[in-house]
């Protein structure tokens, strides 16, 4: 769930543990990479593995 405030939209961590038994919090993978010191934008495909890896990382935590 989230809340709304003048510094915008995010993420109620109070309401969330709540009204859900299990709360983790994950880091927005980057949608940028550094390749021989150059920032270049990740690739699809390459968002979306970082984004499951993300994932998997936050279902071992909690498991």
């Amino acid at each position: 769930m989230k809340a709304c405030s003048e510094k915008g939209v995010r993420w109620d961590a109070k309401a969330n543990q709540e009204h859900c038994s299990v709360v983790v919090e994950i880091k927005h993978p980057s949608r940028t990479k550094k390749i021989e010191g150059e920032t270049v934008l990740r690739t699809e495909s390459e968002y979306e593995t970082a984004w499951i890896e993300a994932l998997h990382r936050a279902v071992k935590r909690v498991t």
